[in-house]
């Protein structure tokens, strides 16, 4: 049943993804349909934010994204996590912190890419968690960055 929503969430996402314009601009209800796919699924709330320079706007941005409280955070970016931040940490360790510290956050999925073409790199979720098994049956190819639950 898990691999079943998982397999669901990860059509409707990539579909919805591949809908999604101007990435960069910060219009209120830009991802709401995105949003509506893990409300309608996964009876959760998500965050997402666009991230087009991970050095200049990581913090900036995912603050921002994390004030609501979600349960989960979409990042979509132009750069790969397996880049070193300025004091040499991956932003993939950076996004398994954040994890660990905001309260009531989860799970984190990334995407990297562009508009209409945008493939999942990671997820951060705990170990044997099922929220993790739905991410990895939708996203098959990402690697899956565990957090302490």
């Amino acid at each position: 049943m898990l691999d079943d929503t998982g397999r669901a969430l990860g059509e409707a996402l990539r579909r919805e993804l591949k809908m999604v314009r101007d990435v960069g601009n910060t219009q209120p209800n830009k991802y709401d349909r995105v949003k509506n796919i893990f409300v309608n699924r996964l009876r959760t709330n998500i965050a997402v934010c666009y991230i087009s320079d991970l050095s200049r706007q990581w913090t900036p941005r995912v603050g921002q994204a994390v004030m609501g409280f979600p349960r989960g955070l979409l990042i979509l970016t132009s750069e790969s996590f397996a880049k070193r931040s300025r004091a040499g940490e991956y932003y993939s360790e950076k996004l398994v912190r954040l994890t660990e510290y905001v309260g009531g956050l989860e799970f984190a999925l990334v995407f990297v890419g562009e508009e209409k073409n945008w493939r999942a790199e990671l997820f951060v979720a705990p170990e044997n968690s099922e929220i993790g098994a739905i991410l990895a049956a939708g996203f098959p190819e990402a690697k899956q960055v565990v957090a302490v639950s």
